[in-house]
């Protein structure tokens, strides 16, 4: 990702997430899609978000899932919009 390669951060990530190379590597996914979302990558932003959401390779942390998701929405990913007002219904107000 130093070269601004957005997808090769993405599929590396896509690779440590499914666990191409044997075991998934959840935490080394989520610093390979937050480096390719931070780039834009539509695909990473969402990925990131359910992976916050779920707390899979991160601690569970709903307001970052929302971020990520609104980010992801703002972009214009439908599924990104249902997702993140479907976290939004799970914050608490002050949230």
């Amino acid at each position: 990702c130093d070269s601004g390669n957005m997808k090769g951060c993405y599929n590396l990530a896509v690779m440590y997430a499914s666990g191409s190379s044997g075991t998934p590597d959840l935490t080394e996914a989520v610093n390979w899609f937050r480096q390719a979302a931070d780039l834009g990558v539509s695909d990473s932003q969402l990925n990131l978000a359910i992976l916050y959401a779920r707390g899979s390779g991160v601690n569970r942390d709903l307001e970052e899932s929302y971020k990520w998701f609104a980010i992801a929405a703002n972009g214009g990913d439908k599924d990104a919009a249902q997702k993140r007002d479907e976290v939004a219904n799970a914050l608490k107000p002050e949230q």
